[in-house]
């Protein structure tokens, strides 16, 4: 697990390790769509 509430800028790294050792990424957030995580996150 992994808690990005306080990561700014995105730790690509860390995703990217994450991505490599884990057949599945979740994420959980309370805001906006369009300014959180998953935008980040989107390709």
């Amino acid at each position: 697990m992994a808690n990005a509430r306080f990561c700014e800028p995105l730790d690509t790294a860390l995703v990217e390790g994450l991505a490599r050792h884990h057949p599945h990424l979740v994420t959980v957030e309370d805001g906006a769509i369009a300014a959180g995580i998953r935008a980040a996150l989107a390709p």
